[in-house]
């Protein structure tokens, strides 16, 4: 159901008020604010961390429809997809 949300939400279907949340991790700035700019265009509600310790950060205090993750060298990686959970 959240998938349907989203592509009517990018469609422009005006039946859908609910804005899609997208957290984009990468640690080059330029790159993170180029696609930062796409998305918020698009009308995507979009938060950017240049690190793992911040996307984990967003991503345990929000709720996100989509991540956008670079790859990241190993110690970085670790960081951002441990949830402790």
């Amino acid at each position: 159901m959240r998938t349907q949300r989203a592509f009517s939400q990018r469609s422009g279907d005006a039946c859908h008020s609910e804005t899609v949340r997208v957290l984009v991790v990468d640690d080059d700035r330029s790159l993170a604010t180029a696609i930062r700019r796409g998305l918020v265009g698009k009308g995507f509600a979009v938060d950017v961390a240049f690190d793992g310790t911040d996307a984990l950060w967003y991503a345990t205090e929000n709720t996100y429809d989509a991540i956008v993750l670079d790859i990241m060298p190993r110690s970085r990686r670790q960081r951002a997809s441990t949830t402790g959970c």
